[in-house]
């Protein structure tokens, strides 16, 4: 991004090959010979003119012309919606990665040694005064370095020094409750800072202290066409002393003058300040002029640590926010397949990557599979919403079995429902917790019957096979995602169900019989079989009993 001209680029895949594209101010997405960007023929679902990309105001944003298939930003479909470095654009079929370059560079941070004849103090020693832990003036932190107390009295009529900011800290307050997102939040303290402070140029950048790269977000003052130029020099000053820096005559300070961003501007004053929020510098706040008369001053660079200090707090509420907002998306998705125990074992194992995917994966499971038996019969005379409550209340007494030992649903289909134990959470005893899911299963469908006399009874049959699958997330970016499994275990499993059991029977295969204890379970050899799809006999086993209560759960034995 640029602030008169945008600048960007967007990336997608062709042929097998990545194609990377330039932008400049904006651009059409579509199939049509008119469009900037056209999708590949081999891609369906792409309007003519699908989309526009535009840039206003120093922002992108992306914008549905009335396609057809619709327009997308991380998958979420959208009219109008602005878009930021790393998202995917989806229109139809045709995926974009969209980059805005930013408006600096990625600053060097070295080992400058203190600016002479500049004016700063140190950001550390300001939020404990101002916390109570220290007061009157600040220590100096430099022999060179010129220091600034904030007993500095500004207006003489309050002597207290701090009559300044009331105006301002409200200005700030109004600030962050009406803006939600990070950009919106640190283009309104920009803004704030034009207001109070006399400078030209200035940005909010944002930094990484592991890597050392800074990234600006937000910047005002730029050329046309051109980025906004920062002397590294003061900012490498400002985060490595975690000062406030008040360069006053930029000029004649040989260390700065040799910077080429100050001596192509003329630059006579310049301030950064480090944004620090719990011993952590996340961002610095920084500002230059060229007039000669209208310079900074010691008020003004108080003023600017004061608004950092502020955009320190609201970048970490903004980060925190948008990591609850990531972990209840991700707790949305995980919750329609898994137990409350589980989501949390696995948002402790994701973390709130934005957008986490479980991706496909090879794993041992064990596949239940049940199907009801005897429900039409006992439907034929129920009213269709009675039907439905009827089945709800059986499937919710199955899916409290199967995440009680720690199972994953995979989707119902009609009076039937897939399970699997041993993904997204590995767990050794997988075989066991199905057998013991199924056990439960049916002691639940029998107190169902029991508590239903004079109405025909219900059974179900059960097949249960242990073995490899594919599991992982699946689907359209344009659709739901689903975590499911494929493979020949799962199939294996059906036939056993469909083929093999009777009404109230629970059948295993062999595979998952050698996985048991067999003190714990009562098996029923029952002769080979041959099943469709399956050239080799299957060795099936039913389970007549358990050993004991069936107690353990999810709870109680932790996922390997």
């Amino acid at each position: 991004m640029s602030d008169a001209v945008g600048a960007a680029k967007v990336s997608f895949v062709a042929d097998g090959k990545r194609v990377e594209v330039d932008l400049a101010g904006g651009a059409t997405i579509g199939r049509g010979d008119d469009c900037t960007i056209r999708s590949p023929a081999s891609i369906s679902g792409v309007s003519r003119r699908h989309a526009d990309l535009q840039f206003e105001q120093g922002e992108w944003f992306l914008c549905d012309n009335n396609s057809t298939n619709g327009t997308t930003v991380n998958g979420t479909r959208i009219t109008r919606q602005r878009v930021h470095a790393g998202d995917t654009l989806g229109f139809g079929g045709f995926e974009l990665k969209f980059d805005a370059l930013a408006r600096e560079e990625a600053a060097e941070i070295d080992d400058d040694p203190p600016i002479k004849g500049s004016i700063l103090f140190n950001m550390d020693d300001v939020q404990a005064m101002l916390a109570g832990t220290q007061g009157g003036g600040l220590a100096p932190a430099g022999s060179e370095m010129q220091m600034i107390s904030l007993d500095y009295d500004h207006t003489t009529a309050d002597p207290t020094g701090f009559g300044w900011a009331i105006d301002l800290f409200t200005e700030v307050g109004d600030a962050l409750l009406a803006n939600q997102d990070l950009d919106s939040i640190l283009s309104s303290l920009l803004n704030l800072v034009f207001a109070n402070v006399v400078a030209q140029r200035g940005a909010i950048c944002l930094y990484d202290s592991e890597t050392g790269k800074i990234t600006p977000r937000t910047s005002r003052g730029a050329a046309p066409g051109r980025k906004l130029a920062i002397s590294r020099t003061v900012l490498n000053q400002a985060i490595k002393t975690r000062s406030a820096v008040l360069v006053v005559d930029a000029g004649s300070d040989s260390r700065v003058d040799r910077a080429a961003s100050v001596k192509a501007l003329q630059l006579q004053s310049i301030m950064c300040v480090p944004m620090i929020h719990k011993q952590n510098i996340v961002g610095v706040i920084y500002v230059d002029t060229q007039h000669r008369v209208k310079t900074f001053d010691e008020s003004h660079l108080r003023i600017l640590a004061s608004l950092a200090m502020f955009a320190a707090v609201a970048i970490e509420q903004s980060r925190l926010a948008d990591s609850v907002a990531r972990e209840k998306a991700i707790r949305n998705r995980l919750a329609k397949n898994l137990s409350p125990a589980v989501v949390n074992q696995m948002i402790s194992r994701l973390g709130h990557a934005e957008g986490e995917q479980m991706m496909a994966e090879e794993r041992d499971v064990t596949v239940l599979f049940s199907d009801l038996s005897g429900f039409t019969a006992m439907s034929e005379n129920m009213a269709p919403t009675e039907v439905i409550q009827v089945l709800n209340t059986i499937f919710e007494e199955f899916l409290d079995a199967v995440f009680k030992f720690g199972g994953t649903l995979d989707k119902f289909m009609g009076d039937g429902m897939l399970a699997f134990f041993g993904a997204p959470l590995s767990y050794s005893d997988h075989a066991a917790r199905a057998v013991r899911a199924a056990l439960a299963m049916r002691e639940s469908l029998e107190q169902f019957n029991i508590a239903r006399p004079g109405s025909p009874r219900v059974s179900m049959r059960i097949g249960i096979n242990s073995g490899p699958v594919v599991v992982g997330e699946i689907g359209s970016r344009r659709t739901q995602r689903n975590y499911t499994i494929i493979g020949d275990t799962v199939n294996t499993a059906s036939r056993l169900e469909s083929a093999v059991a009777k009404p109230g029977d629970i059948v295993i295969n062999s595979t998952t019989a050698a996985l048991l204890d067999l003190r714990e379970f009562n098996l029923e050899a029952l002769a080979e079989t041959q099943v469709k799809g399956k050239k080799i006999l299957l060795n099936p086993f039913r389970v007549t009993g358990h050993t004991s209560p069936i107690t353990q759960s999810v709870d109680a034995t932790a996922a390997e």
